[in-house]
């Protein structure tokens, strides 16, 4: 028998403009910034071979304000929680890193009513621009030989500066995840689903017990965050800057011939002031993703120390060989090797009692937990996601308070989740020299060849204590393409009517052999792929860049072909290094072994554990991927049907070589498909390409 059992009954109330609660209303979040602008420019020819072009813009963009009352903010004082306000830097706008000091208030959403700003008006918005265009007149020498004709070359150089304009889904966003826009209206088994009187199941077929949980339509602020951590907050910094990009240009061209002409510049820009997300909890820009709690808090509570001794602990209980302590971390009293936890005791037990080597008996599989003390295995030491263990579990974390530890022990707002504040602190930067090769179109034949090579950096959060520092990641998070080589042909067969050859020729012979065309396509490039935090154990990043490269293999249960990134050995030792064990000696999973020969592991390690990435293994091992190619042909044949009207017939052959491009992967760890690709371009979505070698045919109508 089939019976529609309900869980859960689902429905939410959102805040109107009546200033009203609606059930299922409509959620419209409204509003909007202005731009004022203004500029000058002018040009001066200042010889006759020297040109020059400045001016000045000046823009004012004013914060976003709501155009209705129904968005919730949160002021800096709610962001930074009981910890308490900072000094007001970019870094220190809470009391960070200051376990036990609670002289702060909880976090409360408030209204955003309408007209109201956020963040304070950046008024320094001056964006300068100037170029120069200079002719060269080398009559002469050497120079006129690299030169050429002072007609027919050109050296220009610019500089401007540029404001970014945000979209206004970054406001509405931000504004609209602050609790108070709506309000749930959920009813299951911990609210109210089967109210006093009533009896389990729900049915379905119980059309009146089917109702949405009761509301008041009348909004009350200030909002309180709900309990243990259940909400996020989120604000803009209130002295947040407006971003900008600063561009560097300078390029030389000339021609070649009468036709051809090659250009080489180079194109740099910085930016500044760029907006980015910060969570205050964790220390981390990584889209509210918190996996970890920042080294610099472990060190400042003195967790790390603590950490420390919890890893000579393990190794000295699974050293002893007693049944008891093989697998724990626990402290088992004096000449035994093991040094008291009283952080970790008072998380796990609520003991304040560390110096007895009983209070860590209870209960005794917790010190021996697979993944609690795995944090501690001695080849990847995990200091951040064990302090997750502990604090982002409420019932450790309602022990350890009881034990008397602050609230703040760990992070810096203890009653939220999430405390995201986008502030301007955010850089990057963009190099790149470009070489260019043009044909104009020239008896029926022109082309264009471009070459790129190209350098992407910008700025990653190193906590509160460093700020923000340059790496050589893509700041998008994808790939920088480091080389590209582009190239497009296109060439009408001088054969047929008004054509050098068969210009003469009857109108069926020109029928068949006149109007004929072709055209070649082709992309070649490679990009800068990012293997983290990681150390290289037995090669150089050189003798790692040799190996990264498409393995065809066949997969013995399957008889299927696969393709791999790596050969086996650094792949099944790399597995090794990272799948780790808390019962053996050494520290590796005994099912896999200990890694041997050439391999990537973990940056942390019993003899280093890093407070910030970069300390005990490159911030970013940087490995360039194999070539992408792709190379497309066409041939299009123009028949006239009378005056200016003809038909065309065009057939393509996309991926004339049939080249597979694999997606490159990056993705050391435990797993046994790591460096195994299972996908290759393609672009279905938009041009209905899928990737291997395609053939198109196409008649058009001209008139």
């Amino acid at each position: 028998m089939i019976t529609g059992r309900v869980a859960s009954v689902n429905s939410q109330a959102v805040l109107g403009t009546t200033g009203k609660y609606e059930e299922l209303a409509p959620s419209t979040l409204e509003g909007g910034y202005t731009v004022f602008g203004a500029f000058a420019q002018d040009t001066w020819r200042i010889k006759p071979n020297l040109t020059f072009t400045g001016g000045l813009r000046y823009d004012i963009q004013t914060p976003f304000a709501p155009s209705t009352s129904v968005m919730s903010a949160v002021t800096m004082d709610g962001i930074c929680g009981r910890s308490g306000l900072g000094n007001g830097g970019t870094y220190s706008r809470c009391n960070f890193l200051s376990p036990g000091s609670l002289g702060g208030v909880s976090s409360k959403y408030i209204l955003l009513e309408k007209g109201s700003e956020g963040y304070q008006t950046d008024l320094n918005n001056v964006a300068p621009s100037g170029s120069i265009a200079w002719r060269p007149n080398v009559q002469s020498g050497f120079l006129r030989r690299v030169l050429g004709d002072p007609d027919q070359a050109t050296i220009r150089a610019g500089y401007a500066i540029a404001y970014d304009r945000q979209g206004l889904t970054r406001f509405t966003t931000l504004y609209g995840d602050n609790r108070g826009a709506s309000i749930s209206l959920r009813r299951d088994a911990n609210n109210g689903l089967v109210p006093t009187g009533e009896t389990w199941p729900v049915l379905l077929t119980q059309t009146n017990r089917l109702y949405s949980a009761a509301f008041n339509p009348d909004p009350t602020y200030p909002i309180a965050v709900g309990a243990n951590r259940a909400d996020n907050v989120n604000a803009f910094a209130p002295d947040i800057k407006i971003g900008r990009v600063q561009t560097w240009t300078i390029g030389f061209a000339r021609s070649i011939s009468k036709d051809m002409a090659v250009e080489i510049r180079y194109i740099g820009n910085r930016g500044d002031n760029e907006w980015s997300q910060i969570n205050y909890n964790c220390g981390t820009t990584n889209n509210n993703n918190c996996t970890g709690i920042r080294g610099e808090n472990l060190v400042a509570n003195g967790f790390m120390n603590e950490f420390k001794l919890a890893m000579a602990n393990l190794k000295a209980n699974n050293a002893s060989g007693a049944s008891n302590r093989a697998g724990s971390f626990a402290y088992f009293g004096q000449g035994t090797g093991t040094s008291p936890l009283p952080i970790y005791l008072a998380y796990l037990n609520g003991s304040r009692d560390f110096n007895n080597p009983a209070a860590y008996t209870s209960p005794s599989t917790t010190w021996a937990n697979s993944t609690i003390a795995g944090r501690l295995a001695a080849p990847n030491p995990n200091p951040n996601a064990a302090a997750v263990d502990l604090d982002y579990n409420l019932t450790r974390r309602t022990q350890a308070q009881n034990a008397g530890y602050a609230a703040n022990f760990f992070i810096v707002n203890p009653d939220v989740n999430f405390a995201n504040v986008i502030d301007s602190g955010a850089f990057s930067k963009y190099n790149a020299l470009q070489l260019e090769l043009r044909r104009r179109l020239s008896k029926g034949f022109s082309a264009n060849a471009n070459y790129q090579y190209a350098f992407e950096g910008g700025s990653i959060f190193d906590g509160f204590s460093f700020g923000r520092a340059w790496t050589e990641t893509p700041v998008t998070g994808n790939s920088t393409v480091r080389h590209a080589l582009k190239f497009q042909a296109d060439w009408e067969l001088p054969v047929g009517s008004g054509q050098r050859f068969g210009g003469g020729m009857g109108s069926l012979a020109n029928g068949f052999l006149g109007g004929w065309s072709v055209t070649g396509v082709g992309r070649f490039q490679k990009t800068v792929e990012d293997l983290g935090n990681v150390r290289l154990v037995g090669m150089t990043l050189k003798d790692l860049q040799n190996e990264y490269k498409f393995y065809r293999k066949e997969n013995a249960s399957t008889g299927i072909d696969e393709i791999w990134m790596l050969p086996d050995e650094i792949i099944l030792n790399t597995r090794r290094a990272y799948s780790t064990s808390n019962t053996s000696l050494d520290g590796y999973s005994a099912s896999l072994g200990a890694p041997t020969g050439r391999y990537i592991a973990p940056p942390n390690s019993a003899d280093c554990v890093q407070v910030r990435a970069g300390d005990c293994a490159p911030r970013n091992v940087l490995l360039m991927s194999p070539w992408f190619k792709r190379v497309d042909f066409g041939v299009a044949k123009k028949v006239g049907i009378g005056g200016p009207r003809n038909v065309e017939v065009r057939f393509d052959l996309l991926n004339i070589f049939d080249t597979p491009n694999f997606t490159v992967v990056t993705n050391p760890g435990t797993g046994a498909t790591i460096f195994r690709t299972t996908s290759a371009y393609t672009d279905a979505s938009n041009t209905y390409d899928p990737g291997g070698r395609i053939g198109q045919l196409m008649i058009r109508f001209n008139w």
